[in-house]
């Protein structure tokens, strides 16, 4: 029979004695698949002989744990797979700052929120038909109104407008927010179509909770990732 060594002996000759690591370390509170096969086998090597643990019992245990496990291993592949599709879309998402996209505006008094700069008012709308003619409208924030532009006709579906900024009189209006509206005639109906607004993308930021991504646009502020209909 040998005796323990001492640690400080081994430390003096340059040697060391091997510990678990923290890998290696199972959690007090999971039940792995040894220790429920421990468990199960001890339970038979107890059992009273007179009353032995039915075939059928013991195989639904063992299939509840197996159902257990495996849906523990879907939930690990799930979150898995869902972290992918995020880092995914983060870079889908970051190769938008500094393009130009087509947005659902936000709406006021049932019209279109705009914003014109020093390169106009732009957005387009999407008919599910041609057109003998389209007409935007263009308002302030209090509700008169400043223009209106005449397209003509137009094909089925997205035709882009750019408003110049100048009003009726052929004055420049001062940039800010404008409300927009628009409407097509078909045939010898004339229905109200909802315009897209277009704005530059200055930056992407990641939603909390439930919530997905979110666009910054240097005009019209954030909007819902989900509301970019094109990518111009």
């Amino acid at each position: 029979m040998t005796n323990a060594i001492d640690q400080s002996t081994l430390s003096a000759l340059g040697l060391s004695t091997k510990t678990a690591s923290k890998d290696a370390e199972v959690d007090a509170n999971a039940l792995g698949q040894e220790q429920f096969l421990t468990l199960m086998l001890t339970q038979l090597q107890n059992q009273d002989p007179f009353k032995p643990m039915e075939s059928g019992e013991y195989l639904t245990q063992i299939a509840q744990f197996s159902q257990v496990t495996g849906l523990q291993d879907l939930q690990t592949s799930f979150d898995d797979f869902a972290g992918r599709m995020q880092s995914n879309q983060v870079l889908q998402a970051s190769n938008m700052v500094g393009r130009t996209v087509l947005v659902e505006p936000q709406m006021s008094d049932g019209k279109a929120v705009g914003n014109l700069n020093e390169a106009g008012l732009a957005g387009g709308v999407e008919l599910p038909q041609a057109s003998e003619k389209l007409t935007v409208e263009i308002y302030d924030t209090f509700g008169q109104h400043v223009r209106s532009i005449d397209y003509g006709s137009v094909e089925k579906g997205i035709s882009y407008f750019v408003w110049d900024g100048l009003n009726e009189q052929g004055e420049a209006a001062p940039p800010g927010r404008y409300l927009v509206s628009a409407n097509a005639r078909f045939g010898n109906e004339v229905e109200a179509v909802e315009p897209l607004m277009a704005d530059s993308v200055g930056s992407v930021s990641l939603g909390t909770g439930t919530s997905g991504f979110k666009v910054n646009l240097n005009g019209l502020g954030e909007s819902e990732f989900s509301r970019i209909r094109q990518i111009m």
